[in-house]
């Protein structure tokens, strides 16, 4: 049974402007990329000595959050892109999950090739009939073949699978 209930789209843009502000004393306005009305990317390469020391203020900003708006978020760490977007979606709705080089094996290559950012159904069902199905055997495939089925889109999606998302945020 779907339970549907009112939206108010103003409260809701007005608590994501609050909580965006709240993280801008832990980074730079010119380190993040809004990406959608409650979700972004926040570059902390230049301010962290590492990615422990980013866990421990993903922890605080988590804890902040709660504190101040009695809501819970997911939030992904890892050293690129695609596998930090890949890394929010882990423990929804109130997860913290890094996703470290040496960690991508165990966490991201057994996932479904779908679970990277830009492989949606149709694609994911041509990379099925190729014999992909997870992004290990995207990461793996022979690049030649992908560039001929997929274009440079393919070469573009198994960089990402291998954790080689070299996209900065725009701001």
């Amino acid at each position: 049974e779907l339970i549907s209930l009112p939206c108010d789209g103003q409260k809701y843009e007005s608590i994501v402007c609050e909580i965006q502000e709240m993280v801008k004393r832990y980074f730079p306005e010119d380190c993040m990329e809004q990406y959608s009305i409650d979700e972004c990317f926040w570059n902390g390469s230049q301010i962290f000595k590492n990615i422990d020391e980013a866990y421990r203020v993903a922890l605080e900003i988590k804890k902040e959050i709660y504190n101040y708006q009695r809501l819970t978020c997911s939030i992904g760490l890892s050293y690129n892109k695609s596998y930090a977007k890949m890394a929010t979606k882990f423990n929804k709705p109130n997860g913290l999950t890094l996703i470290k080089p040496e960690s991508k094996d165990k966490m991201i290559y057994n996932l479904p090739c779908d679970k990277l950012w830009g492989i949606a159904h149709r694609m994911s069902r041509r990379m099925h009939a190729m014999g992909i199905i997870t992004l290990g055997d995207l990461a793996n495939y022979n690049s030649h073949w992908l560039r001929k089925e997929f274009g440079i889109n393919g070469i573009v999606l198994q960089k990402c699978a291998q954790g080689l998302d070299t996209s900065d945020i725009f701001v």
